[in-house]
């Protein structure tokens, strides 16, 4: 007992003066010389706290399934994964997708289009049997524009271009396999909590007719891969990869209650919608601390000590 309530102490007093990273670092620290790496542990600490940044790129990695919990394997499975990248990226040069200029984020794409069996023949293809429809050819698709979005944050964040691919393919597969059916409800769970937080604003939403055209794609379906700065959507990310669709939804809520000034002076939707998808990045960092708490207060998911 005594031992816990200096822990307890400590964890306090590292919190008062800013250092409580200190002992969540400690604590992951431990959590990552467990063999096999517990999956649920490394969820509910991440749920729970910022990874830090030392870490970061190797939890995701694991909660990614890109590394097994296995870690004695760990050597092998990368073997495999840079040379399934290598002949990957091999292929799209052969298909004169991809040059040494091109950007590693639509290098990334390729690859993944390939990997998936989305070869350009079936863009091609599909042009044709729906009677040239596409005014242009090389104009992305929705989805195309999400993963170019996302894998733009991740080879910005990864070390390698190995990683880049690698976390750009796990995350968009793994969020469109958890959540895609949880999507379309978000815009309607926005409007629940903004009525909670904000019923001035939201009521001024839909006078103006803005509400229904609020950037949800852009947001939703991106997880706000260029909405929000990397050093503030890392944070929201570690929610996001270790389970939380649903934080998602508080934060575009803290993006309308950060800018509620500004959305109250505006009486155009278009003016709005401008506003809101080419938002100022000096607030980010706050925008990202307040959708967490944000999400802890109603979803009843508080921090508690570390021991």
């Amino acid at each position: 007992m005594a031992e816990d309530s200096v822990r307890n102490f400590r964890s306090h007093y590292y919190e008062k003066v800013g250092f409580r990273g200190v002992e969540e670092k400690r604590s992951l620290e431990v959590l990552l010389k467990e063999e096999p790496l517990d999956l649920d542990k490394l969820c509910m600490f991440t749920q729970r706290f910022p990874i830090p940044a030392l870490y970061r790129v190797m939890v995701w990695k694991v909660l990614l399934g890109i590394l097994p919990s296995y870690q004695s394997c760990h050597g092998v499975v990368i073997q495999q994964r840079t040379e399934q990248y290598k002949d990957l990226k091999h292929a799209i040069e052969l298909l004169r997708l991809a040059s040494a200029k091109t950007p590693i984020p639509t290098v990334c794409l390729h690859m993944y289009r390939v990997e998936m069996g989305l070869t350009p023949l079936d863009s091609e293809l599909e042009v044709h049997l729906h009677g040239m429809q596409e005014t242009d050819e090389n104009e992305p698709k929705d989805d195309e524009d999400d993963f170019l979005a996302i894998a733009s944050t991740m080879s910005e964040l990864a070390e390698s271009e190995l990683d880049a691919y690698w976390l750009s393919r796990c995350f968009v597969l793994q969020f469109n396999s958890k959540h895609a059916d949880s999507l379309p409800h978000l815009p309607k769970s926005l409007e629940h909590y903004l009525a909670l937080e904000e019923l001035r604003l939201l009521q001024h939403l839909k006078v103006c007719g803005a509400l229904v055209r609020l950037p949800y794609s852009r947001w939703f379906r991106r997880c706000f891969a260029g909405s929000l700065p990397n050093s503030s959507l890392e944070r929201v990310w570690d929610k996001v990869i270790s389970g939380s669709c649903k934080l998602l939804v508080f934060v575009a809520l803290a993006i309308l209650i950060s800018f509620k000034m500004t959305i109250m002076k505006m009486n155009m939707a278009d003016g709005i919608v401008g506003f809101l998808e080419n938002l100022p990045q000096e607030n980010a960092d706050v925008i990202a601390g307040r959708a967490i708490d944000l999400w802890q207060k109603h979803t009843g998911l508080a921090a508690f000590p570390l021991t």
